[in-house]
């Protein structure tokens, strides 16, 4: 309640802002680890008829990923103990580094931090290779040769990077943000938080209702 409009649309342009610099880097180690895979199915799957190992695929862009969920939740978890006084957190999170956070933030925040890496990269995973299936199903009813569904398989990792990375990043980035900005609150003790939409030209009418709604913190 002692923020004022001003102060609100000041965290509002901080969040937007670093919620975008987040998703760059989001979808930049995005590519690496997509890249990656689409060469290491091409060299593999002629020989074996194998796309990959669905849980050991996943375990490592969980490991990858877990850093950058750390320092996203760290930061929003920061933010939410500091004043009117707030700035964009710039940082690339480079993959094995150790994990942000630790002797900082709290079990159950480090929990969120691993199960949700996991859970992401899971369900990131397992509709690659669905899809990827599905695909190559249909070259070999068209009888298509090796060198075909190999091109195939880089057609598929080619058109589909732009659109999953960036509905990927735009949700994952959003998660992180919003449980550890909502940890830091409960931690200062606040009880309620306000609904505070960004109100331009693209706000939904859900949105729009919604905007200026408090609610209790959990």
């Amino acid at each position: 309640k002692e923020l004022t409009e001003d102060d609100k649309e000041l965290r509002w342009t901080t969040y937007k802002d670093q919620s975008e610099e987040d998703e760059a880097i989001f979808k930049k180690l995005f590519k690496k680890l997509w890249d990656k895979q689409m060469a290491e199915v091409v060299a593999t799957y002629p020989i074996t008829q194998e796309l990959f190992d669905q849980d050991a695929v996943a375990d490592k862009w969980s490991e990858d990923f877990a850093p950058l969920y750390a320092e996203m939740y760290l930061a929003a978890y920061e933010t939410g103990l500091e004043g009117d006084e707030i700035e964009p957190a710039h940082r690339a999170v480079q993959p094995g580094i150790p994990m942000p956070g630790e002797g900082i933030l709290n079990t159950e925040a480090l929990d969120w931090i691993a199960t949700r890496s996991l859970t992401m990269a899971k369900l990131v995973n397992n509709t690659t290779y669905e899809e990827l299936r599905a695909a190559l199903a249909i070259g070999f009813e068209e009888g298509e040769s090796i060198p075909q569904l190999t091109r195939r398989i880089r057609s598929y990792y080619r058109d589909g990077f732009e659109k999953r990375a960036a509905v990927v990043a735009r949700t994952e980035v959003i998660a992180a943000s919003n449980e550890g900005a909502v940890q830091g609150y409960e931690n200062e003790g606040i009880l309620k938080a306000e609904f505070y939409a960004a109100i331009d030209e693209r706000t939904c009418e859900e949105c729009l209702g919604l905007h200026g709604n408090e609610y209790p913190i959990n």
